[in-house]
């Protein structure tokens, strides 16, 4: 599960620059995905972020995808237009 209010999130550019792709191969990787398999985005106040744990997600179902894994477990996305929908959907989750 995805820390909203704690993990640190970057914009979808950041990841683009750090990984050495097009910024248009982050956007379709978080909107269409790769064989179902999408980047888990958060949004906030109408930008799309991403955070360490999402990539990581991503990374691994996608390779284990690409290995043959029988069942691939879907990377978490996580949609929010504020903190206070954050704030909800924590609370949600947690009680």
């Amino acid at each position: 599960m995805v820390a909203l209010l704690t993990d640190k999130r970057f914009s979808l550019t950041k990841l683009a620059q750090r990984e050495g792709v097009a910024v248009s191969t982050v956007w379709r990787w978080a909107k269409r995905g790769i064989g179902g398999i999408k980047l888990g985005t958060i949004r906030v106040g109408g930008r799309d972020y991403t955070t360490d744990a999402l990539w990581e997600d991503f990374v691994r179902a996608t390779t284990a995808a690409a290995n043959g894994a029988d069942s691939v477990i879907q990377a978490s996305s996580v949609v929010a237009s504020d903190h206070v929908a954050e704030e909800k959907f924590l609370a949600k989750e947690l009680g």
